[in-house]
């Protein structure tokens, strides 16, 4: 499994959905947070014989941030964290599409957004709240 790309100020990041089906939440090892921090799978226990969807993020400019937290003002951090999402997201293990000039097209984000037996909106949201974050200069490290 190839999940291990830690953000830094250049490189593309992967991140995976907390509530994946195919990791293994119950497990002790599972932490979220550590594999946010730290990259190391071992805080994502997979189910055996299961492969989670890795989304592959690109950072947002600076004026690509200021836009969103603008954004986050006038419409709320929902429309922000959608608008990240189609903006920043590069492509998924799951899904190949090609990125037009307004980023991922709509129907990608739609199937994420409405994702079978999952809540409507929680994997856009959890993934465009966490390239705001990466680009957040207030972020503590």
């Amino acid at each position: 499994m190839l999940i291990t790309r830690k953000p830094s100020s250049f490189a593309e990041y992967d991140h995976v959905y907390s509530q994946d089906p195919a990791i293994d939440t119950e497990s002790e090892d599972y932490d979220h947070a550590k594999w946010l921090e730290s990259g190391f799978e071992k805080f994502l226990p997979l189910k055996p014989g299961q492969t989670p969807t890795v989304f592959r993020l690109r950072h947002l400019t600076a004026k690509e941030h200021s836009d969103l937290m603008d954004m986050a003002q006038d419409h709320g951090v929902a429309s922000a964290a959608v608008s990240a999402f189609k903006r920043c997201l590069v492509k998924t293990s799951d899904f190949e599409f090609d990125r037009g000039r307004d980023g991922v097209p709509d129907d990608v984000v739609d199937a994420y957004y409405f994702a079978p037996n999952l809540p409507p909106g929680s994997v856009v949201l959890e993934v465009g709240l966490r390239i705001i974050n990466e680009a957040n200069p207030q972020k503590k490290s």
